[in-house]
C-alpha cells in the first residue's frame, strides 16, 4: 500500500480519524502498519502491503476463497485429477478445464504461463460478441480518463481485468479493492511479476462500508462488480458519500422479457442492478446523475461445463442463450438545486 493512501482512509464503522503505527515499508510502500480508529478504537491491520478494512462485524463471506481455494485444494488431494488436467496438450482440454489449469498454475506462481492459458480459456467461454462488448467498455473507460490526474479507486475488482488494461495505459496510481484478501494477494503476486504494480495499492474491505474519507475518491471504476454486492441502495449511498465527481461501471444488463435468466437473476437476488431501468433508478434514488453510455448489444451463452470436476461452471449467469446489452454506468453527483451562484460585490 503507498503511503499516499494514509490520507484518504477512515474508519469503515463510524468514518473517524485513524492512528496509524507502521511497523515496515519498502521506499514509500507500507508493508505492515495498524490503523487504530481514534474513535472506536478498532484496530485494522495492514498485511504484506494488503491494507485489511473489513469490518469485524461483516457477515460477507470471501467467495473466492470458498471457490477458488476449494477447487485448488480438491486438486491438490486428488493428483490424478491434477495429471488430467497437467499433462495432456491445451487442445484436449474444454474451455472450462483450460481455465482450471491456469488456477493451478497461479497456485504455484507462475502467473505468465496462467495468463497464456487463461487466454485460451476465454476464447472458448465466451461468445466473440461478449468479448468484443467487453473489450469496448474498457476502451471507453481508458479514453475517458486518459488526461486525467491522481488516484482511480477500482471496485470489486475481483481477478482485475480492467485493472490491468488501466495500468497498462494510463499513468496513474491505482487502489484495487475487493472483499476477498484473497484474490487481492493473487493479484498482487500477479500484476508483480508482470512489472504493473509499481504504482498499485491493495485494500480489502465491503463496499457498503468502505474505508474512505468522505469525497476522499475523484474517480471510482467497476467492471461488473457492482451487481454482485448485496443491498445495492445501501452501496450507493455509501459510493455517494465518498466519491468526489464520478464513476465508470462496466455493466451488461439482461433483456426484460428473457425469462429463464430473469429467473436465475431472482434466485441468485441479482435483479435490482443487473436490469437496465431498476439499475438506473437505484442510482437516481441515491442522488446520481447516471447516464448508460457507450452502449453495444452482444450474443452470450452459459460458460461451458468441466468435464473433469464434476460440471462445474466458470460462470453461474446466463443459464440461457441470450443478448445482453453492454455499457458503462456512468454516475456524476447532483448538484443541489439550490445551490445558486452568488456574486459578491464590495
Amino acid at each position: 500500500m503507498e503511503s499516499y493512501v494514509i490520507d484518504l482512509l477512515a474508519c469503515p464503522i463510524c468514518h473517524g480519524d485513524l492512528a496509524w503505527k507502521i511497523t515496515a515499508r519498502q521506499g514509500e510502500r507500507i508493508e505492515s502498519a495498524n490503523a487504530t480508529c481514534e474513535n472506536c478504537q478498532i484496530t485494522y491491520p495492514v498485511r504484506e502491503g494488503i491494507g485489511l478494512f473489513v469490518r469485524p462485524d461483516s457477515t460477507v463471506e470471501d467467495a473466492w476463497e470458498q471457490a477458488e481455494s476449494g477447487i485448488v485444494r480438491y486438486l491438490k488431494n486428488h493428483p490424478d485429477v491434477m495429471t488430467r488436467l497437467l499433462d495432456v496438450p491445451l487442445e484436449s482440454l474444454n474451455p472450462a478445464d483450460q481455465f482450471f489449469r491456469a488456477m493451478l498454475h497461479e497456485d504455484a506462481g507462475h502467473f505468465a504461463t496462467a495468463k497464456l492459458v487463461e487466454q485460451v480459456a476465454m476464447r472458448g467461454m465466451y461468445t466473440p460478441d461478449f468479448v468484443r462488448c467487453s473489450q469496448c467498455q474498457f476502451d471507453y473507460i481508458l479514453s475517458e480518463l486518459a488526461d486525467g490526474t491522481g488516484p482511480i479507486v477500482d471496485l470489486a475488482s475481483g481477478r482485475g481485468y480492467l485493472v490491468e488494461q488501466m495500468a497498462k495505459n494510463l499513468d496513474r496510481p491505482l487502489i484495487v479493492t475487493d472483499i476477498s484478501p484473497r484474490v487481492l494477494r493473487r493479484n498482487q503476486r500477479c500484476f508483480g511479476q508482470a512489472g504493473l504494480a509499481n504504482h498499485m495499492s491493495f485494500l480489502a474491505f465491503d463496499a457498503r462500508y468502505t474505508p474512505f474519507k468522505d469525497g476522499a475518491v475523484p474517480i471510482l471504476t467497476s467492471n461488473v462488480g457492482l451487481a454482485n454486492i448485496a443491498s445495492p441502495d445501501d452501496l450507493l449511498v455509501e459510493l455517494y458519500r465518498i466519491v468526489s465527481k464520478t464513476i465508470y461501471a462496466v455493466h451488461h444488463s439482461y433483456p426484460p422479457q428473457d425469462s429463464q435468466n430473469q429467473a436465475a437473476l431472482a434466485e441468485f437476488n441479482l435483479t435490482d442492478l443487473m436490469i437496465y431501468d431498476s439499475a438506473l433508478a437505484l442510482f437516481k434514488k441515491a442522488g446520481w446523475l447516471v447516464e448508460f453510455a457507450n452502449r453495444c448489444a452482444g450474443r452470450a451463452f452459459p460458460t461451458p461445463a468441466s468435464e473433469i470436476l464434476d460440471n462445474v461452471r466458470i460462470d453461474g449467469l446466463p443459464v440461457a442463450e441470450t443478448v445482453l446489452e453492454w455499457g458503462v454506468l456512468v454516475a456524476k453527483k447532483e448538484i443541489p438545486k439550490n445551490n445558486k451562484l452568488q456574486i459578491c460585490l464590495k
